[in-house]
């Protein structure tokens, strides 16, 4: 589960960061995110997945950042409300996987 309720809007070819709160589904806590590995996953044109290592601002609350730089943003796929993931492996080999649905709007640069 994820704390995000804003749309993200990207232009292909800016640099973007974006900040996120992982919850545990089951009991609303934050995860904690100490010794964890992380990937997010956002959609590509080619129809893969461009990943990236988000940074940990706050392990014990569960808040994360995820990096683009303006060369990553190029490759985004361009459409509207689309989904994006963050893979989590914690410390004690628990995996999560947490979908973003719907709030991901990427836009092709003008010029």
């Amino acid at each position: 589960m994820a704390n995000l309720n804003k749309e993200i809007v990207i232009v292909q070819g800016e640099t973007k960061d974006i900040v996120v709160r992982l919850l545990n589904k089951d009991t609303k806590d934050p995860l904690d995110l100490t010794g964890a590995t992380l990937t997010a996953k956002l959609p590509k044109t080619d129809g893969t997945a461009l990943s990236i290592t988000p940074s940990v601002l706050s392990a014990v609350a569960g808040k994360l950042k995820i990096s683009i730089s303006d060369t990553n943003s190029a490759l985004l796929n361009a459409d509207e409300y689309q989904g994006f993931e963050v893979h989590v492996t914690t410390a004690t080999s628990a995996k999560h996987i947490v979908q973003f649905l719907k709030i991901l709007t990427v836009k092709p640069k003008l010029f």
